[in-house]
């Protein structure tokens, strides 16, 4: 985000005539007076809301522009606060209003805050005239209005009008890197425009951790989209040495990968763009961290049944003599080993094949160790394998029958086998560049 925040910054203040992308709201202070000046105060107040109560359930946000609305107000200027809510998607949403927002922020500073129906309007322009030195209106959410996300020179000349407001503060570092009417496009119609408290301080400890990094440097990405984020993660490889990738924009990595992901978010058409990312880390020797682990929920409501699922897997090809408890007959996917987890297991007889590792043709037996069940069989653990299954091994196949399935199984893997060696020497030859088929790519993520 640091990239295209300062870009942004910068070309929203300096489109302002006079100021610097430099100068804050204490310069702004300095160089002039601003008791009964009205200033519109853009800040980051796109908080959650408890479902049940429907009261605001985290302040952050709020607290975060209370030192930009406190310094303004000890100086007599009459606060003219904006903000977005949700994603209402350029309509009026009940939902989505910020009454909880000002019920909460009045509580923080002590005094009444104004709201109003809306962000334009007669409305607006009464409330705002009505304001005494050191007053706070807080205007509707700025996304009810498509106008806002797109930009529209004659919303954000709207919004400066219906307030009144010739000088701007931007404290809004969670959209500051969006050029939207209430961040870039009302500094075309204000006399000033500086940065707010949080704005300043978030740009100034970015800009020394990334220009002059203590090594080794770690970024922690998080976010929905891969596509909003690309930029920023190509332009941080020649900066750090680890990224670590957090948020819904995982999924898109994940499923690059092929991994399932069930109905979690996806950019699809991102994610050759995901493994590219991924290739240009291996080439400048930053080390990309995915999440090892997901909370996997049969819906995001509260309460919903839920439980802690591994995402590193081995890709297994399995014969379908196999006997894996309540899985599919189609491809499996094994976890691997975690503490926090216990491993899964599947019916073999002490001493069968169950399984040849591709690449050394090691066969794999169930320890003896195991215990037997009543019926002759063994419940045994992945480590109960001999010899163990390394991360980088491919598992051609596990089978649990008798000795006609097991005899036709390791056939049907020494098979497997052959082909997977061919597959080698042909991606090695020049004369007969391919790509295998899907069910042979078979790698340890």
């Amino acid at each position: 985000m640091l990239a295209r925040t300062v870009s942004a910054v910068a070309r929203a203040f300096g489109s302002s005539s006079r100021c610097a992308a430099t100068a804050t709201v204490v310069d702004l202070c300095a160089s002039m007076d601003v008791r009964g000046e009205t200033v519109l105060v853009r800040a980051d107040l796109n908080v959650p809301f408890d479902k049940t109560t429907g009261a605001v359930s985290d302040d952050t946000r709020i607290r975060g522009a209370l030192p930009t609305l406190s310094y303004l107000r000890e100086r007599g200027a009459k606060v003219v606060l904006c903000s977005h809510l949700g994603r209402p998607k350029g309509a009026v949403n009940e939902d989505m209003r910020l009454a909880p927002v000002a019920e909460r922020l009045e509580s923080l500073i002590g005094s009444p805050v104004a709201t109003v129906s809306d962000c334009i309007g007669d409305e607006v322009s009464a409330a705002s005239a009505a304001l005494e030195d050191g007053d706070v209106l807080l205007l509707e959410n700025l996304r009810f209005h498509a106008g806002e996300t797109d930009n529209d020179a004659n919303f954000a000349k709207s919004i400066c009008e219906s307030s009144g407001a010739k000088l701007f503060v931007n404290d809004a570092f969670g959209t500051a890197h969006r050029a939207h009417a209430s961040t870039e496009g009302v500094t075309h119609h204000v006399d000033q425009s500086v940065a707010g408290f949080l704005l300043d301080k978030e740009i100034k400890y970015l800009k020394n951790a990334v220009d002059v990094p203590t090594k080794p440097l770690v970024a922690i990405v998080g976010g929905a989209k891969v596509s909003t984020k690309l930029p920023v993660l190509e332009s941080l490889l020649a900066k750090v040495d680890t990224i670590v990738v957090g948020g819904g924009m995982v999924f898109t990595f994940l499923a690059a990968q092929g991994h399932e992901i069930g109905a979690s978010l996806l950019e699809e058409e991102m994610q050759d763009m995901a493994n590219d990312l991924v290739a240009k880390c291996e080439a400048n020797g930053v080390t990309l961290l995915l999440p090892r682990d997901v909370v996997v929920a049969e819906s995001l409501e509260p309460g919903a049944p839920h439980k802690v699922s591994s995402v590193i897997y081995r890709y297994i090809l399995r014969e379908s003599c196999s006997q894996f408890d309540s899985l599919p007959l189609t491809s499996l996917t094994i976890p691997l080993l975690d503490a926090s987890e216990a491993p899964p297991t599947f019916n073999a007889r002490p001493g069968r094949i169950v399984g040849v590792i591709a690449g050394g043709m090691r066969a794999l037996t169930v320890s003896a160790e195991a215990k037997e069940d009543e019926q002759g069989g063994a419940v045994p653990a992945l480590e109960a394998i001999q010899p163990p299954i390394g991360e980088d091994d491919i598992v051609l196949g596990i089978t649990s029958g008798g000795t006609t399935p097991c005899v036709f199984s390791f056939l049907f893997f020494f098979i497997l086998f052959l082909l997977y060696h061919l597959r080698r020497l042909l991606r090695a030859s020049p004369r007969f560049p391919f790509k295998s088929p899907a069910s042979f790519t078979v790698r340890a993520s």
